[in-house]
């Protein structure tokens, strides 16, 4: 029964779909360094990496292994490693993309300086008898430049929200990229959380650009939003947006649907991807894992806190006077929250004794805690189409008779290329895993 209703579903979302993609796809990438001193073709790529990480990272990060000859690694391409640039060549089939990238060594030993070994005074007699594999960190072009630009400056009059346009869209704009790198523009979740305007909002000299919303967001006064806050650059566009609100899903215009097959129900799929304009459907199969420690933090770090408000400390708030006396209410100088409960109600509820005005960041703190995480695998996935921050719709088997549908926001994924032949070039099957953000059970949640 519930088989042919999974049928049934991914036979309509196929007719509707104005791109899909076909599983088991493989291919092949080569590649060349390029320094100010030459070209250095690679003699075969053994693995590619693409990691995105929307909670702790602004960009994604690119993992690459090639194979290079000792004395081409060590005496061509480590002397420029702070200028060095790698352009990369994935060929599918009649299909051949390049892309640029900026190419940092994770391995910048001198093994001359070291004295290890003899055979280190002349590597170049070590590359008819040897080809190492070797790893390098690969930053976009683009973001490359970003990530070192700095901003500073005293905004009058203006909201979080404002600033963080004023600082991403304009300095970007203003940074003249040129070419496939350049900027297209800017996503930002709106409405704030914290709508008021302040009479000056200072980011201090030497902040990186990209650090401006999450310093915002952590700074005593201010904050964005009240479930975390997430930058990041990716296709040449900005987004910021909240990390655990998964409640976008209702809003949002093309949301993600998210189908977890089992591989003992469905085997073999002809698409693992399907796009409409109203919906983005991925069918998850291979394996999937869940996390849960909520409770635990909970018990560890709070279910809620009680916030000192800094305005009631300072004398701007919070007093009222009778009869010649001023006094002040617990009420006007203590905020205090609770965002779930425990069934057997032993709470734990500190309080944070440094005073602030930001709401935003405890909150956020405790936001993590309504919620789950779950990682699946999508056969041959496709993050191009993935927003950062997508919100989505994960659909689950919970008995042989019903699904279960749960909200959610993507918190990240990684895509790893890994050969499937011995070739000196070999053949890459890509294979993805999404990090998901699900919405807290109701088995789980006291009455």
């Amino acid at each position: 029964m519930l088989r042919n209703q999974i049928e049934s579903f991914l036979k309509t979302a196929a007719l509707s779909a104005t791109v899909s993609n076909r599983p088991a796809d493989t291919v092949t990438m080569n590649g060349v360094f390029i320094t100010p001193n030459g070209q250095y073709p690679t003699l075969g790529i053994e693995r590619f990496t693409e990691l995105a990480d929307f909670t702790t990272m602004n960009c994604t990060t690119y993992a690459i292994r090639v194979r290079l000859q000792p004395s081409v690694y060590f005496d061509k391409l480590l002397p420029y490693r702070d200028d060095l640039e790698f352009k990369l060549v994935v060929s599918s089939g009649t299909d051949r993309l390049v892309r640029e990238f900026v190419a940092v060594p994770i391995v910048d030993r001198d093994m001359r300086a070291e004295s290890n070994n003899t055979g280190a005074l002349n590597l170049t007699a070590l590359d008819t008898t040897e080809l190492v594999p070797y790893e390098l960190q690969l930053i976009e072009k683009g973001f490359a430049r970003i990530k070192n630009e700095q901003a500073s400056g005293v905004y009058l009059m203006s909201t979080p929200e404002e600033v963080i346009y004023n600082i991403l869209e304009k300095r970007t704009q203003e940074m003249n990229i040129e070419g496939f790198d350049k900027y297209k523009g800017m996503y930002m979740h709106s409405p704030i959380d914290n709508t008021n305007k302040y009479r000056q909002i200072i980011i201090p000299t030497g902040t990186q650009m990209c650090k401006v919303p999450e310093y915002l967001q952590n700074h005593p006064e201010y904050g964005v939003y009240t479930k975390g806050l997430a930058c990041f650059y990716k296709q040449n566009y900005w987004w910021v947006f909240p990390l655990f609100n998964y409640n976008l899903v209702d809003t949002h215009s093309r949301p993600l649907d998210i189908v977890r097959v089992p591989e003992n129900k469905i085997p073999a799929l002809d698409s693992t991807f399907y796009k409409s304009d109203t919906s983005i459907v991925v069918i998850a199969t291979g394996k999937g894992r869940q996390e849960d420690g909520a409770d635990i933090r909970k018990q560890n770090e709070g279910s809620g806190k009680r916030i000192i408000m800094g305005d009631a400390v300072s004398g701007d708030t919070g007093y009222h006077y009778k009869n010649g006396r001023a006094l002040t209410t617990r009420a006007d100088s203590l905020q205090e929250y609770k965002l779930s409960d425990r069934r057997n109600g032993q709470e734990w509820i500190p309080i944070d004794r440094t005073p602030t005005g930001n709401v935003c960041k405890p909150f956020s703190e405790n936001a993590a805690n309504e919620g789950e995480v779950v990682e699946v695998n999508w056969l041959n996935g496709d993050t191009g189409y993935l927003e950062p921050g997508h919100p989505l719709r994960y659909q689950y088997m919970y008995d042989e008779n019903s699904m279960v549908m749960r909200r959610g926001i993507l918190l990240g994924y990684r895509t790893d290329y890994l050969p499937i032949t011995d070739h000196v070039q070999p053949q890459l099957q890509r294979t993805t895993t999404l990090f998901l953000f699900l919405k807290r059970q109701a088995k789980y949640k006291a009455q």
